[in-house]
């Protein structure tokens, strides 16, 4: 896709739409940005709590025979076609890289195929893709820079009364949490994780929870770039002024299965859930390390208003079996988010706490669909770009 295609925008509130949103040029793939805007938290090293780490071990690595025979059985359970039989080297690298990460997180992983308690990391359905691949088809997150640049402070949230505090919350347990939805080939996870959000924050006013169309943002929203990528906040705004959203009965999602974005087929109607856009959970950061990301009131706020929709990297969680990821390498700088996921919960009562993660990569990765992420050094990013919809009675 070399440029962004308004074909299929609905008619209705197309001026007022393209108006709010375009603030300068529109940005095209492959194109190179600078924020000249940097929010940052005004309260140095707020809600930062280093989280307990193993120390790391080092254990000896698979022996080529062992991998050999990972990965006949890997062949065999996950029914590869022919042109992805060849991908032995791509696993082989895999297999050592998950048990690498195992050592280093003190974990004395014994079962790489079929994990336990001892494994966090091990051989997962993404084992045979090359990290590359990996990154083009299963993450997908690229930021309106654009639009960020316009804003002369982003919307956060205000907090003045909430200041619920709870060791444990779990929106699931609540009727305000969907499914795990699947990407599959479609780099898409920012207007899965935006649907997610839209779903929960809709339920959560209303009372009626329902499946979203992730297929109408991806393949309508004309700022973003479908299976190419995609930014939530433009889909957020994308949504607010389209006049709502369908349902995913009514429009359902093809692209996980085809890897293409598709043309618009919908046109202002039926509608089944409205927004007036977005906020952010808690003050993001755009530029630099991230160091200072307020987990303890984002916390506050996913117990006070709900579900989250976060931006993260995610390089490593294509090898997470289960437990509780807590890598050292997992970067919160901005410039190294590239997957959008949504925060339904988390976890303080464990040695290590932990927020619950809905992934948009089917129910056989993770725990459930779930990654549990540690909490108190903005692990991955998690509080860079977390964001609550504002859900239209």
């Amino acid at each position: 896709m070399s440029s962004v295609s308004l074909m299929g925008l609905p008619r209705r509130g197309f001026l007022c739409y393209l108006v709010s949103l375009l603030c300068g040029d529109v940005i095209t793939p492959g194109s190179s940005f600078q924020l000249t805007k940097s929010p940052t938290n005004e309260v140095p090293d707020a809600g930062r709590r280093a989280p307990p780490r193993r120390e790391p071990i080092q254990t000896t690595a698979p022996s080529d025979e062992a991998i050999s025979k990972m990965w006949e059985h890997f062949k065999e359970n996950r029914k590869l076609n022919a042109s992805q039989q060849h991908h032995f080297e791509a696993f082989k690298a895999n297999v050592l890289r998950a048990h690498s990460l195992n050592d280093a997180h003190g974990m004395k992983c014994t079962d790489l195929t079929g994990g336990g308690p001892d494994c966090i990391f091990g051989i997962t359905k993404f084992s045979h893709m090359k990290e590359e691949d990996f990154r083009t088809s299963r993450l997908g997150f690229k930021p309106n820079t654009t639009k960020r640049n316009s804003l002369a402070r982003p919307p956060v949230l205000n907090l003045k009364g909430m200041l619920k505090d709870e060791d444990s919350v779990d929106w699931r347990n609540k009727n305000a949490v969907t499914p795990v939805k699947d990407q599959y080939m479609c780099g898409s996870c920012w207007a899965m994780a935006a649907v997610s959000e839209i779903e929960s924050s809709v339920a959560i006013a209303t009372g009626r929870l329902q499946e979203l169309s992730t297929q109408q943002v991806i393949s309508c929203d004309p700022i973003d770039w479908g299976c190419e990528g995609g930014d939530t906040t433009s889909a957020y705004d994308y949504v607010a002024h389209a006049g709502g959203i369908d349902t995913a009965a009514d429009y359902p999602d093809h692209s996980h299965a085809t890897g293409l974005s598709g043309t618009c087929e919908w046109h202002g109607s039926p509608v089944a859930a409205k927004i007036s856009g977005y906020e952010y959970a808690v003050e993001p950061c755009w530029n630099g390390a991230c160091q200072n990301q307020d987990e303890d009131r984002l916390a506050q706020v996913v117990a006070e208003k709900g579900p989250v929709s976060i931006c993260v990297m995610a390089d490593e969680w294509m090898y997470y079996t289960g437990g509780v990821f807590n890598s050292q390498t997992c970067s919160g700088a901005a410039d190294m988010l590239d997957h959008c996921v949504q925060i339904v919960g988390y976890n303080k009562e464990e040695e290590t706490p932990y927020w619950i993660i809905r992934n948009s990569w089917n129910t056989d990765w993770g725990v459930d669909g779930y990654i549990y992420l540690a909490m108190g050094s903005n692990l991955c990013g998690v509080a860079d770009e977390a964001q609550l919809a504002i859900a239209l009675l």
